[in-house]
């Protein structure tokens, strides 16, 4: 049974992209295990797991009616709204711990250029989503997904720039070869970043069309078509008039 029927869906995303992603690849690289790369990959994966909680959260009635208990499902739109808020609070707050404790250095500070996007999607996420889309967004029916991903895009990219966990006084000696390591891991989380935008982009609700996102100039073509380079003549045409939108379509 997927941990997504049971609840377990956004505790396991949590623990895949942050401690078994980041301090996991840090132990498999440098060949031993490292509380601090374990520590600095918790605000990491607590931004991932609040884009699929937002996401669970706008497509709530269709996992209830497929009897799918996400977490919102099991827990209730409010309550996961809350839950939310305080996922988003809880990176600031942890990441201060681990600059305050030594675990980080004081570059990580960095992502409080990102705070007015958290502090944006916190205060949606404290009201009840709107029952239509509002004049000209673009995106619908993910509401609190959207928010929670405009946030992570930045946060993620500023926290793996200025984040780097701190040597202990015995590593003197290889230091250089730890720093080498470091960035090597540093470069993986970053393309595994990438991906977790490019993925949550694209992804929309089972019961609802595509996000316009995925509405381009080019039509939709299959993975033959793509691979040989063929580009299909025309987009077709989005649904209740949204706008037509030049960027590559994601769908696949």
């Amino acid at each position: 049974m997927p941990l997504k029927s049971i609840g377990l869906g956004e505790p396991a995303v949590f623990l895949v992209w942050g401690p078994l992603m980041i301090g996991g690849g840090y132990a498999m690289i440098a060949g031993e295990i490292s509380p601090a790369a374990f520590w600095a990959s918790v605000p990491y994966g607590l931004g991932v797991m609040a884009i699929l909680v937002g996401k669970h959260i706008d497509q709530m009635d269709f996992d209830r009616g497929k009897s799918i208990r996400t977490l919102p499902v099991l827990l209730g739109e409010r309550a996961a709204r809350i839950l939310n808020v305080a996922t988003i609070a809880l990176i600031y707050a942890v990441t201060a711990g681990l600059i305050a404790f030594g675990q980080l250095t004081p570059f990580a500070a960095v992502i409080a250029f990102a705070f007015p996007r958290a502090w944006r999607a916190m205060r949606l996420m404290s009201q009840p989503r709107p029952q239509k889309a509002p004049e000209g967004y673009v995106g619908w029916p993910l509401w609190y997904h959207r928010a929670c991903l405009t946030h992570n895009r930045v946060f993620g990219w500023l926290y793996i720039s200025g984040s780097r966990s701190a040597r202990s006084g015995r590593a003197r000696a290889s230091s250089a070869v730890r720093s080498a390591l470091a960035g090597l891991a540093l470069l993986a989380c970053a393309q595994a970043h990438a991906q977790v935008v490019l993925n949550a982009s694209s992804s929309a609700s089972p019961a609802h069309p595509l996000p316009p996102a995925c509405w381009c100039r080019s039509a939709p073509m299959s993975r033959r078509s793509r691979s040989a380079g063929s580009v299909a003549p025309s987009c077709p045409r989005p649904p209740s008039g949204r706008p037509r939108r030049s960027t590559a379509c994601a769908t696949g």
